[in-house]
Formats: C-alpha cells, sequence, structure tokens
C-alpha cells in the first residue's frame, strides 16, 4: 500500500481578519467573523446513593458437625453532603429467620438469626446465619427486622470523594444435616441515609432603603454554605411581611469571603415600593431544595426620629380627621416605630406613644439630654416619696396592636400604648434631687420634646386644643366628653394608656401625658402638668396635674 500525503497550499505568516480583509491576501481577498461562548451547565443537588451487587447466591453441603459457608456483597456508598452519611440494614422478608422455599414444615426446617450484635458479634451455631462488615469473618451479627433501630445502623461515612465508598458486607450461614435439602431465601435491604446540613441566612446588603429610593438597586444575599460545598443552583429570593411581598430578579449565585472563609450567595436585583416596616428575607435553592429565611432583616424607612429635619416637618401634608398624612419614623436607640402627623399648630407630633424600655442610656447622640443618663430598669412599685425613680411601665401596655386609622405605613411592632413614665424619667431628671421649673430635657429622641402644657410662642396641648376648637380647660359633661372621643381619633389617636402608681390603672378607659410643664413652679414632689382623657367620666383636661411618681404616657414634638 503507498500512501500520498498532499500538503496545503501556505500563506505566507498568520490568516487574520482584520476589517473584513485576510492579512497577506490580495485585494480580492474578503473574510467576515463572529464568535459563539460555549457553556455547559451540570445540574447538582444534595444527594446519596447506594447499590449492591444484585441477588447473592452460594451452595452449602452441609455435615452432622455443621458446616459454614459465606458470600459477600459488594456495596457502593456516594454522597456529596458535608456532614456524610449513615448506612442501614435490615430484613424484609417479613422475618428474621430464613425458610426452605419449597418446604411445608417451615417450623422445622430454616435458618435462625444469630444471637450476635452489633457490638459483640459471636460464631454461628448449626442452622443459623449473620452478617459481618470483617475482611474474614468468623463472627456475625444479628439482621435486624427494622431499620429504625440504632442496632441496624451497620455503618457510617464522610463526604464520599471519587466514585463513593466500598463496603463489603459478608453473610455467613452454618448448617447441619437436619435442614431438609432446598433453597432457602430471604431479602434484605440497605438505607443510605445523607444529613444535609441545615444551612441559613446570614446577611443581607443593603439591608434598608430609604422609602423614595426603592429602583433598581442590587441586594447581596449571603448564605452560611461555604465555597466548598455545594452551590445553591436555582435562586428564588423574595422580601415579604407577609401582607406585602417583592420577588427580586436576575438572582445570580456568588462566592463572598467573611473572615477569611468564603461563603456562596446571591445577587439580585431589587425593584420595589414596599411601605415603610420592616420585612423577612427568603432565599430558595434549588440544589439544597430548601428555603431560608432571615427575619426582620430588611427595612425601608422613611427617616429616623433623630434625622428628621425642619424641611421633611415642612413638606409634610396636614393630617385632618379624615385624610392621614402621617409618616412613620424609626427611633434609632431601640429600631421602634412612630408614627409622626403634622398638626393644625403647623407642628409635628408624635401620634403614637414612646415605648423606650427601661435601663436604657440616653445619650446626648441620639436623646434631647445634655449629658448621658441611665433610666432605672423597669420597676413593679413607686411611691409619692421616689421622685427620682423612672416609672416605666411595659406589662399589658405593649399592646401588638396597632391603631393604624388610614395610614398605609402602620406596622405591627409600632405598639398601640407604648410604655409609661414618671416626670423625673419623661423629664429626664433622673437622680436630679429636688429638681424644679421647666424642663428642658427628656426621655424624647434627638430633635424633639416634651410640649408645654400653656404657651403661645412654643409647642402646647393647651395652644393644640384651641387650633381644633377644643376645650383649653379641665372639665366633664357634653362638650368634654366630645373632645375625649375627638381625640381618640384621627389626627391625634390619643391612646388610653392608663396611668401607673402601685399598678395599672385606667388602661382602655383614660390617658396621660407629660409636658416639661411642673406646678406649683417650687414643687419638688407634688404635682406636674400634663394633659388627660378619661371616655369613662368623660373628663376633658389639657391643664391635668398628677404626682411626679404617677407613670403616664409621652409624647413628643418635633424641636423645629
Amino acid at each position: 500500500m503507498i500512501a500520498s500525503i498532499l500538503s496545503p497550499v501556505e500563506r505566507s505568516g498568520a490568516i487574520e481578519c482584520i476589517n473584513g480583509t485576510i492579512s497577506g491576501g490580495s485585494a480580492s481577498d474578503i473574510c467576515g467573523t463572529d464568535t459563539t461562548d460555549v457553556n455547559v451547565s451540570i445540574e447538582g443537588s444534595w444527594t446519596i446513593s447506594v447499590s449492591s451487587s444484585g441477588t447473592l447466591g452460594l451452595d452449602l453441603t452441609p455435615n452432622s458437625s455443621g458446616t459454614l459457608s459465606t458470600t459477600t456483597d459488594n456495596l457502593n456508598v456516594y454522597t456529596n453532603t458535608p456532614n456524610g452519611y449513615q448506612l442501614y440494614l435490615n430484613s424484609t422478608s417479613g422475618s428474621t429467620d430464613i425458610y426452605n422455599n419449597s418446604d411445608t414444615q417451615k417450623e422445622l426446617n430454616h435458618f435462625t438469626s444469630t444471637t450476635g450484635t452489633k457490638e459483640d458479634p459471636v460464631v454461628l451455631t448449626n442452622n443459623t446465619w449473620g452478617y459481618s462488615l470483617a475482611p474474614s469473618p468468623t463472627t456475625f451479627s444479628k439482621v435486624e427486622l427494622t431499620n429504625t433501630s440504632a442496632d441496624s445502623l451497620i455503618s457510617t461515612g464522610s463526604k464520599t470523594t471519587g466514585a463513593g465508598d466500598n463496603i463489603d458486607v459478608t453473610y455467613g450461614f452454618k448448617a447441619d444435616t437436619k435442614l431438609t435439602p432446598g433453597t432457602y431465601s430471604t431479602q434484605v435491604t440497605y438505607t443510605a441515609v445523607a444529613d444535609v446540613p441545615a444551612y441559613t441566612l446570614s446577611s443581607i446588603t443593603p439591608n434598608e432603603l430609604h422609602f423614595n429610593d426603592q429602583t433598581n438597586k442590587q441586594i447581596t444575599i449571603l448564605t452560611s454554605t461555604p465555597a466548598t460545598e455545594l452551590g445553591l443552583g436555582n435562586i428564588t429570593a423574595k422580601i415579604t411581611d407577609g401582607t406585602n411581598t417583592v420577588n427580586l430578579t436576575n438572582c445570580t449565585e456568588i462566592t463572598e469571603e467573611v473572615s477569611g472563609t468564603s461563603y456562596r450567595g446571591a445577587t439580585c436585583t431589587y425593584n420595589a415600593n414596599l411601605p415603610v416596616g420592616k420585612y423577612n428575607v427568603e432565599l430558595t435553592s434549588s440544589w439544597h431544595n430548601a428555603t431560608y429565611i432571615l427575619p426582620n432583616s430588611f427595612t425601608i424607612y422613611q427617616s429616623t426620629m433623630q434625622n428628621f429635619t425642619t424641611t421633611d416637618c415642612t413638606n409634610l401634608a396636614e393630617s385632618t380627621a379624615s385624610i392621614d398624612h402621617r409618616t412613620l419614623l424609626e427611633d434609632n436607640r431601640d429600631g421602634k416605630f412612630y408614627n409622626v402627623s403634622k398638626l393644625a399648630d403647623g407642628n409635628c407630633w408624635m401620634v403614637s406613644n414612646l415605648a423606650l424600655d427601661g435601663g436604657r442610656t440616653l445619650h446626648t447622640s441620639d436623646s434631647n439630654v445634655t449629658q448621658d443618663r441611665t433610666l432605672p430598669a423597669n420597676i413593679s412599685n413607686g411611691t409619692t416619696s421616689q421622685y427620682d425613680v423612672a416609672q416605666i411601665y411595659s406589662g399589658n401596655a405593649n399592646s401588638t396592636t396597632t391603631n393604624c386609622g388610614t395610614n398605609q405605613y402602620c406596622v405591627v411592632s409600632d405598639a398601640k400604648y407604648g410604655n409609661l413614665y414618671n416626670w423625673n424619667a419623661a423629664t429626664a431628671t433622673v437622680g436630679l434631687t429636688g429638681w424644679v421649673g421647666i424642663a428642658n430635657e427628656s426621655v424624647c429622641p434627638k430633635g424633639w420634646k416634651l410640649p408645654f402644657v400653656e404657651n403661645n410662642s412654643e409647642p402646647s396641648y393647651v395652644n393644640l386644643m384651641s387650633k381644633y376648637n377644643l376645650p383649653t380647660t379641665n372639665g366633664s359633661g357634653d362638650l368634654f366628653a366630645q373632645a375625649v372621643q375627638t381625640v381618640q381619633q384621627l389626627p391625634f389617636n390619643f391612646s388610653l394608656a392608663g396611668a401607673y402608681g402601685n399598678g395599672s390603672t385606667g388602661q382602655t378607659s383614660s390617658g396621660g401625658y407629660w409636658t416639661n410643664s411642673p406646678h406649683p413652679a417650687t414643687s419638688t414632689t407634688t404635682y406636674d402638668f400634663g394633659f388627660y382623657v378619661n371616655s369613662g367620666s368623660e373628663t376633658f383636661g389639657p391643664r391635668f396635674s398628677d404626682y411626679r411618681s404617677t407613670g403616664l404616657s409621652v409624647r413628643c414634638v418635633f424641636d423645629s
């Protein structure tokens, strides 16, 4: 045979297509180019498999003293779960004894299960059988009837590599001539169980967005899945509070390093118009076949109490008895939300009660104080002489029901009743024994203050009531009963949180609110002015007074 190889004609140098012309070619040579990306996608999931040799058989010729024969099943176990696997063995023939298929005298002709256990295998006696994982076994263990027993667990393994773990299971049978000839059969089942890790969501970035800035945002969600483990596969994610839900789009898997370890996560696109509040983040991984939830981890905020500005107040439309234009602001001291409305006096007022807990330090950076002061922890009792102790009461006062009215930005975490404070706690004069006169500091957030009881040039309850043609004096009767009803509705939403002295009283029927104005001006132990309503006695009191030790509600007004 003669092979002839023809050599191709080569152009000088490399062939390049530049601007539609082959370099080094003739003027008549033209060319075109295009490119194609070739991508191979390999689907995955947490998986485990177990395979065996199939049907086993052996020929056994017994003698009078007993003959031992064995047969070995070659198993292969594979799993990609990092926590490994457990391998169980059990009999699924309905009995742990093995009977002659053709003998009607089954009770007289059968192999009995050995008495050996997994921890203490024994030498087989005549007409018994068992299993062993030893390479050349001389002792054997009983095959259990169910795979729910701990005794059915025959082996454990780590995450497998390559083709998986090879495990040899040897079955031993010892018989004497008392067994009749024939075929003795049983069925066993191998069950491999993977320990799937319970990964979680660890973070979302950013974890808050401003109410007016929710368009085309890239959201990064990180899981606790190490990058060395199985990927997340197809990813879906959403942000929800159970009522409002946004499905994130364009989710792409990423890895990100945290403290020297790389974890799996996803970047998604957020386009929404969620109301102000806190939301859960949910991510579903197809390969993990799981949904991971990070509760209350994402916030849509309008602004914070501390960052609220004069411009914000100016731009806030006035709320009326029929239209509620309030906004929801977060107190950055504890993350609680408060409704704020502009009222007829032109000031922006809290229209939900303060719920800052006791034991918290009021800092100059976040509170209306000139030096840091710490509120005492919640207490259950107080006396008129302990006027410098914060009378803070949560108990039943922290109802989860919110008086939302028509406000679409209302959230459940905005407690209806808030906490109750004595005058020294409300005015941040805790520990200042003998304090008298107007209190210029308060438990209010920075930029906010307690109202006066009556002052034409400052926000006050008396001045506010006059703007709504409500009584500016204390009293009862039809006129005052109507005033009590009015201030519980829009736009005021004065909630009847009651009071607290040596116990809580009047919740749902009365409510009192502190001001910064003491009465009389020289008193250190007796009375201080506030605002008061009582639906039971139909009493209305813009110039209300009570003991300093009494726990009452607090509403703050923006210090414009």
